[in-house]
């Protein structure tokens, strides 16, 4: 293949995947032919002038507010509305057209004008909370009879930011503002230091399989041990756990409707934080979920928005699950449950003197609760997490199959090293060397991660990070969670160290 043909490729899978109003997105893709990395889409001319349409609407939009006229106190919340809807149709359009260069200066512009009507809204968003606080507070004789409606009047939206501290607005707001900070729970930063991570067989299909069934029993996971399948006189046994996925049909959620890797390492980051909350309270920061992910600083607007995203998705998406069978044949607790995948609410709190969103988690993860009932869950350390490689669902995809069979590993040579520790064992030397080696065979690290079907540059591709994943786990950085590996032409071998 030459350099041109490498730098523009057809997107037929993408075209077929990607659509706007049932027309396709895309006309071709350009990548890096050195690196494989995105360099540009380039969208059908109809896509074009959709864009520019939308980007003319959300300018007057945000115009209208920037320069709206005086406020009542009636209209504070349906202004907030009106607000979060641009907002909502900007973040829409972004998505719909992903990371394209041919629109990088409308989704510039849409950016920056969101960025400036930001600090509006969140104003917005305050005076209306505040709203019952300023109004107990106007009935103090200071105040003259004032109604919140005459503090209003001939106040634009923009001049929120920005009261005259000798005003009247300002000191009941400033009234209202600490009234209602006493009503407010007041929570610190909570750090982990490891992140809860399942080894069961169930959470392994469940994340590689998760789209949507319906509400009916649609789908079976064949929980049969290797053991008990390689056996005639139990390779028939229905052991199996019966599940179904569904995501409503509220049409103010958008959402995709499957559930990915990206999701799954922020359940565990979720469980990690509520099992290990000391406080009992569940309650925690979105930066405390992202560094319970791996991050290493606060997350920013894009982050958010993403963590956001899923936080609502397994809010919304409702799993049935019973493993009656599997439970009662392996002496495993049953479980039948019929609920959503992450349980919790949005709520404010008071964190180091200012007024933030947290989210409250009510109960623990069930996938989670799952896998700990099967004593098959085990914590691997943030620092080997915190390789550098982005976090897309492709990307964790490899990265969650390689920690699978390293774990598994370890756990296997953790036994033989405990048994040897005991006095009626004399030597496990020769099993325990070999434990210390991983064999994975790519053409079963292919079909783990999705790409067995795929193009071989696809599957280069998907090599390279997983050798970007191993070069950490194997240095200082990644606390040497591996000694080395080796890439040959046919698998990736693993040598685990001994500690």
């Amino acid at each position: 293949m030459s350099n041109d043909d490498r730098k523009t490729i057809d997107l037929q899978e993408l075209k077929e995947k990607f659509t706007i109003d049932g027309k396709p997105a895309f006309s071709e893709i350009k990548l890096d032919p050195a690196t494989g990395d995105l360099l540009g889409v380039e969208f059908t001319p109809e896509v074009q002038e959709k864009l520019k349409g939308k980007a003319q609407a959300i300018k007057a939009a945000a115009a209208e507010i920037a320069d709206g006229t005086g406020l009542k106190a009636e209209e504070v919340r349906a202004a907030y509305k009106q607000a979060q809807e641009y907002a909502e149709s900007i973040k829409a359009a972004a998505n719909e057209v992903l990371n394209n260069t041919l629109s990088k200066e409308t989704l510039t512009q849409w950016r920056d004008m969101l960025e400036q009507a930001r600090p509006v809204m969140e104003a917005l968003d305050e005076l209306s909370a505040l709203e019952p606080y300023i109004e107990a507070e106007l009935k103090k004789p200071e105040y003259n009879g004032a109604t919140l409606d005459d503090l209003l009047k001939d106040i634009l939206p923009r001049d929120l930011l920005q009261l005259p501290e000798d005003g009247l607005l300002y000191k009941a707001l400033q009234a209202a503002r600490a009234e209602r900070a006493k009503a407010l729970p007041v929570i610190d930063s909570h750090r982990t230091k490891t992140l809860n991570t399942p080894t069961d067989r169930v959470n392994f299909l469940a994340w590689n399989n998760f789209k949507e069934t319906g509400k009916q029993i649609a789908m079976a996971f064949d929980l049969r041990s290797e053991r008990d399948k390689n056996d005639p006189a139990k390779s028939e046994l229905d052991i199996s756990m019966r599940y179904s996925l569904s995501f409503g049909d509220d049409p103010n959620i958008k959402t995709t409707k499957e559930l990915n890797h990206y999701d799954r390492r922020l359940m565990q980051a979720a469980d990690t934080l509520y099992t290990s909350d000391a406080s009992g309270q569940g309650v925690f920061l979105i930066g405390d979920i992202f560094r319970a992910m791996g991050g290493k600083t606060e997350p920013n607007s894009t982050q958010r928005r993403k963590m956001n995203d899923a936080l609502t998705k397994q809010g919304t998406a409702r799993v049935f699950m019973d493993n009656a069978t599997e439970a009662a044949h392996y002496k495993y607790p049953h479980i039948e449950y019929d609920g959503n995948i992450l349980n919790f609410e949005r709520i404010k709190v008071m964190y180091n003197g200012q007024e933030v969103e947290a989210i409250h988690f009510l109960r623990r993860p069930v996938f989670m609760e799952l896998a700990a009932g099967r004593k098959q869950i085990t914590d691997i350390p943030l620092k080997v997490l915190q390789s550098g490689v982005s976090q897309t669902d492709d990307h964790l995809r490899i990265e969650d199959y390689l920690l699978q069979r390293i774990v598994r590993q370890k756990n296997d040579l953790r036994e033989l090293l405990d048994q040897q520790e005991k006095k009626y064992i004399q030597s496990r030397e020769p099993k325990i060397s070999k434990a210390r080696k991983l064999t994975i065979l790519l053409d079963t690290f292919y079909e783990q991660i999705g790409k067995a079907d795929k193009k071989k540059d696809l599957k280069q591709r998907a090599l390279k990070t997983a050798e970007r994943y191993l070069d950490h786990y194997r240095s200082d950085a990644g606390g040497r969670y591996i000694d080395s590996y080796k890439i040959t032409d046919d698998r990736i071998t693993i040598t685990l160290p001994r500690n």
